[in-house]
């Protein structure tokens, strides 16, 4: 971890100083920017092209962690996507909590984010979910680790006991510009015994699978499918029926899908002929 301290009450100040950086970040070394006497109205801004913000009105300290891998950058963004459909999706009886943990492999990583909608209050429709597990999990790695993924996936379903009720994969392709959207579910019939264990375990069932790429002689892109967004139901994420709360499934839309894909291709670095 790397940190540094700055003074700086303008946001133009505050902007060219994240950008030198980002633009010198060490994708081994997770970076902080902590800027004191920052005024609210400057640090209510909205940063995230930069990094994660974490602001304290009444000390005027602004904290900005540099989103410094195409992993991180991938969170963010699928969770500010999920954050803006949790308030479309529902009602104001609707909140979302979210934790983050993060396991280092080697050189690489993958990212997990718990996310979990709660309802209130609490004599809205009763719920199996007890709240020791997230509802949903994002996990982001990339192609060398899919693998890993996949066994995260069937361990959140098995270990939770049906807790977890849907898993979001994003799947980062490090040598081309391509990048895989899936959402896991547990499989109708989960009873399966293990060979080593004898114990039940849970399988996991991929329910969507979107493919984002991109050329890099003519910069085209191409989903696939072309138009299917990825989908959330309203109960996996808030454990409650829609109808008695008066909601709606969550939809991540592919143009969002689409935007969220060249951010991370840009932090990796793909160059194209035909640009933006």
């Amino acid at each position: 971890m790397y940190g540094a301290q700055a003074i700086g009450s303008s946001e133009k100040m505050i902007r060219r100083i994240l950008k030198c950086h980002k633009r010198s970040a060490n994708l081994k070394v997770a970076k902080y920017i902590i800027f004191k006497y920052v005024p609210a109205d400057v640090g209510e801004k909205d940063f995230s092209k930069y990094g994660r913000k974490m602001f304290h009105k009444d000390s005027g300290n602004l904290v900005i962690k540099i989103v410094d891998s195409a992993h991180e950058l991938a969170v963010e963004r699928m969770g500010r996507y999920i954050s803006a459909e949790v308030m479309r999706a529902s009602n104001p009886i609707i909140t979302i909590d979210s934790s983050e943990s993060r396991e280092i492999h080697d050189s690489e990583s993958t990212s997990s984010t718990e996310i979990s909608g709660r309802a209130t209050p609490e004599s809205s429709a009763p719920s199996d979910h007890d709240g020791s597990w997230p509802s949903v999990v994002l996990e982001v790695g990339v192609v060398k680790t899919v693998l890993k993924l996949k066994a995260d996936v069937a361990w959140w379903l098995a270990q939770s006991k049906g807790q977890v009720n849907l898993v979001i994969l994003i799947i980062i392709n490090q040598f081309k510009p391509e990048i895989t959207f899936e959402t896991a579910v547990p499989d109708d019939e989960p009873q399966i015994r293990s060979t080593r264990s004898g114990r039940a375990r849970y399988r996991p069932k991929t329910r969507q699978s979107i493919v984002v790429t991109r050329s890099q002689i003519d910069g085209t892109i191409k989903t696939t499918p072309n138009d299917a967004p990825l989908r959330v139901k309203f109960e996996e994420m808030f454990c409650h029926s829609p109808i008695a709360l008066g909601g709606h499934d969550l939809e991540i839309t592919i143009e969002n899908l689409t935007a969220l894909a060249k951010d991370v291709w840009a932090e990796q670095g793909f160059k194209f002929k035909c640009s933006d």
